[in-house]
């Protein structure tokens, strides 16, 4: 899904600032320790930038070219998101409110005799229709599991509880959170902070190089805003950062905002394409443009370097989130060795459960349990549990000596990385040990 998000991103880079652009965006994304992270996963984050994307594109197209039909493939893939993450339902928001933009700049532009196109009523009508209709099998279970299909949302949404709000902030009014929100948010590209246990990174999202020639898109974006390109890119920014952001908890909170992961690295592709011409209207001989292109090669290799540095160097050697990586796949591994008469209990949470996506999809047919509550759990009385496996994380490694006591027969083993640094315990429980207590 990730390699499929690529291409669409050029193209639509390409549509929007033309060729140079499109390559310069594609590049830094293809490279970008973000970007990568989450492309490795099998989680449905990635699903939600892909067609956000291909709806944003064919959207854009239908209004360039005043062609019908990519109104409906728009909302064709408007509708199938709202099938996945539940941040996709931006993706109508984005493009309702990209539309009411053209249509004011379109009556602006009449008083000021510029010829302007806006999206026609009909095509909107069709694209609302189109949406409406893929996504109307899911409308009658929607209505009668409204609380339940709504209950991430809710759980999320910071400014409800005014408890929840003080928790995650810090401040117990509406205005000193909605700053503290902001600055989360307003620093987390270029300064860094992501909390979120599927990639969890203190470094800034976007490496310093891009970092650097994202700011200067974005100032440059605004500066010529009233310009529907560079609107569309500044709609798609603000409003998901700030719907799926700044309004929500554990911020800052990367997943929630992947839907607009292209953005960045349009916007630094705009900055480097305007540098680059204004360069070269200045540095025509031709010894000049050989050092342009010597320093276009080194900001490149400096771009790399800084990735693979940002992925491989610092996040998987450090504990950013790592529950959500090595342990789950080591985790995962061992209960896919495991036989049908053994039962896996982890004591992980918060940072790991029984449940998580990589131990489901090494491990389809695991019988296992989160034990939330250890001291009230031990020892399990499942009479249908032969023989246990417990997986203990570092944050609760008081209770080995306890699963010791309840079960002497039982063996540890100890899973360490490379350097020393304990990653999790697993202790075995026999058959004869577990049958004591299920009597």
């Amino acid at each position: 899904v990730g390699l499929l998000t690529l291409p669409l991103v050029y193209l639509l880079a390409r549509r929007l600032f033309g060729l140079r652009v499109g390559l310069i965006a594609l590049g830094l994304m293809a490279v970008s320790h973000w970007y990568n992270a989450y492309a490795r996963l099998g989680i449905n984050y990635n699903q939600t930038t892909l067609l956000e994307v291909a709806a944003v594109l064919a959207f854009w197209e239908g209004w360039q070219r005043r062609r019908a039909w990519w109104f409906v493939v728009s909302g064709l893939l408007t509708g199938a998101g709202l099938y996945l993450y539940f941040a996709s339902r931006l993706t109508p928001v984005l493009l309702v409110a990209f539309a009411a933009y053209l249509w004011w700049w379109r009556r602006r532009a009449r008083s000021q005799s510029e010829p302007v196109l806006s999206p026609r009523l009909t095509d909107m009508a069709l694209w609302a229709a189109t949406t409406v209709l893929v996504f109307l099998p899911m409308v009658p279970y929607f209505i009668a599991h409204s609380q339940e299909l709504n209950s991430r949302a809710d759980f999320v949404f910071l400014f409800n509880d005014s408890a929840k709000m003080n928790t995650f902030t810090g401040a117990s009014e509406v205005l000193p959170a909605l700053a503290v929100q902001v600055e989360r948010y307003a620093t987390l590209f270029n300064v860094g902070g992501d909390r979120s246990g599927q990639y969890g990174n203190t470094l800034p999202l976007i490496e310093y190089y891009t970092a650097a020639f994202f700011l200067l898109g974005l100032a440059y974006a605004l500066y010529h805003a009233r310009q529907p390109r560079y609107m569309l890119l500044l709609l798609w920014l603000s409003l998901t950062v700030f719907i799926g952001g700044v309004l929500t908890i554990e911020s800052p909170f990367t997943p929630r905002i992947v839907g607009a992961m292209p953005v960045p690295f349009m916007l630094a592709a705009v900055a480097l394409d305007r540098a680059w011409t204004r360069l070269g209207m200045h540095l025509t001989h031709p010894r000049r443009e050989w050092a342009m292109r010597a320093v276009a090669v080194a900001l490149a290799a400096a771009v790399i370097t800084n990735n693979l540095w940002s992925y491989f160097g610092h996040y998987i050697h450090s504990i950013d989130g790592w529950a959500q990586r090595e342990p789950a796949t080591l985790v995962a591994q061992y209960a896919a060795q495991m036989t049908d008469d053994q039962k896996m209990y982890l004591l992980g949470a918060p940072e790991l459960y029984i449940g998580h996506g990589t131990i489901r999809f090494l491990a389809p047919s695991l019988r296992g349990d989160d034990l939330l509550y250890p001291d009230a759990e031990l020892p399990v009385r499942d009479p249908l549990a032969r023989r246990a496996v417990f997986v203990v994380l570092p944050n609760y490694l008081e209770f080995v000596e306890r699963l010791q006591a309840l079960y002497p027969h039982g063996q540890i083993k100890e899973f360490r990385r490379p350097w020393g640094e304990l990653q999790f315990v697993i202790y075995e429980a026999p058959a004869e040990d577990i049958e004591r207590w299920a009597r």
